[in-house]
């Protein structure tokens, strides 16, 4: 018999803030999370500019530990300690969690940034760009994160099906409980804005160069 799938606990990182009490304000309020510039990368020569821009979390781990992650690591990481603590789930029931996470990209702006550096014209006495900046580059790197911290030594799985990698991934973990695999699974999604994205999306002219405003009564 199948059992029974509950979610009992809840994170979130978006452009509204850096937790769910945040998202929870901004959606009672109508608030609009897109800016009207993104400021990670330059944008000069694209369609738009506007990009929904998530804040820089400070996840509660050592910052030392985090000298190798990527922005959608920390989002990872921020989202899976505050939906663990709002779920009361205690050290033991982690212990054997499973730890599913979707990504479209990962860290890819990392990448990004480490080739930049690599073909940046040189000077003298300079160093190329230290190979332990590509870690977070594998698309398992926020999977593997969450799970070490959180010292979840159930199954891990990272899904990679682009704008559904997030929803694969929860419903994939709802199957694994449904089917007594694992008795508690921790699922999400993190995912951060790069060039090769938004450079993508400009091609496919999916962007706007104004705020959509797609259920607006006045349109």
């Amino acid at each position: 018999m199948a059992r029974r799938v509950a979610v009992t606990g809840l994170g979130a990182v978006t452009a509204l803030g850096a937790d769910l009490p945040a998202l929870e304000r901004g959606l009672r309020a109508g608030t609009c999370g897109v800016r009207d510039q993104l400021t990670l990368f330059d944008t000069t020569g694209f369609r738009s500019g506007l990009a929904a821009q998530a804040p820089d979390p400070a996840p509660p781990v050592d910052e030392a530990l985090l000298a190798n992650v990527s922005r959608p690591d920390r989002f990872g990481l921020q989202a899976a300690f505050e939906a663990v603590a709002h779920a009361g789930l205690t050290r033991r029931e982690l212990e054997r969690a499973a730890v599913l996470f979707g990504t479209g990209t990962g860290g890819a702006a990392v990448t990004e940034k480490y080739f930049r550096m690599l073909h940046a014209p040189a000077h003298d006495g300079d160093s190329p760009p230290p190979a332990t900046m590509l870690i977070p580059h594998q698309p398992s790197s926020v999977t593997d994160l969450v799970a070490r911290h959180l010292d979840a030594r159930g199954p891990r799985t990272t899904i990679m099906t682009a704008c559904s990698s997030s929803a694969t991934a929860i419903g994939y973990a709802a199957d694994r409980i449904r089917l007594g695999h694992v008795q508690v699974a921790l699922a999400g999604g993190a995912e951060g804005l790069c060039s090769l994205t938004y450079a993508g999306f400009n091609c496919l002219r999916a962007t706007s160069p104004v705020r959509c405003r797609p259920f607006a009564g006045d349109l």
